[in-house]
């Protein structure tokens, strides 16, 4: 309620960078909204207020009647970010160019993340996530697969709090993953030419 939302809403929240929103996405968004009646997306605006204004314009001939369903919420302080992304029903990783950063704070929060992965690096990384805690639940194969999977996660309670557990018991694979950090301080040592 502080957030401004009801019981009655379920969100489905897209935390990327606006300029990250491929055109080829908008189907999935438009999956979600035709699917559940009670969706509404919500994206984070960028610093400068065009790409939103772009992205209106464009979902209002994308998303056939759906785009008065998206939410365009101003830049907030982390604390109210975090709020934000933990009251989420499901959160959701733009297709080509996914989530980085974000991937991590989202799964801070034990959401579920639901990604398609695509061919390059830039679009597999919460696929590679998931690959290390052992959950693949939320990785699609199709765009269709991408909205079933969003919107049965966003429905069901129970099968979010799963979900979220799931995340939750095996954090410390992404969190605390020494090896990771050996390996880019090894590399490092090579690039400067030194011996670790």
């Amino acid at each position: 309620a502080e957030l401004g939302y009801t019981d009655d809403q379920r969100l489905y929240v897209c935390a990327q960078n606006l300029m990250k929103l491929h055109p080829d996405f908008d189907d999935i968004l438009n999956g979600i909204l035709q699917r559940d009646p009670a969706a509404t997306i919500v994206l984070v605006e960028s610093k400068t207020s065009r790409q939103a204004k772009r992205l209106r314009e464009r979902f209002a001939t994308t998303l056939y009647g759906n785009a008065d369903r998206i939410q365009f919420r101003p830049r907030m302080e982390f604390d109210e970010y975090l709020s934000l992304l933990s009251v989420a029903n499901v959160a959701l990783d733009p297709l080509y160019y996914g989530s980085g950063i974000t991937a991590y704070e989202i799964f801070c929060c034990g959401v579920p993340l639901v990604t398609l992965p695509t061919q390059f690096r830039r679009g597999r990384f919460v696929a590679a996530c998931y690959d290390k805690i052992g959950l693949m639940d939320c990785v699609a194969f199709s765009a269709e697969d991408y909205v079933r999977i969003a919107c049965s996660i966003a429905e069901s309670p129970q099968n979010r709090a799963a979900i979220s557990e799931t995340i939750r018991a095996n954090s410390d694979r992404l969190f605390c993953d020494e090896a990771a950090v050996t390996e880019f301080e090894r590399a490092l040592h090579v690039m400067l030419g030194n011996n670790p």
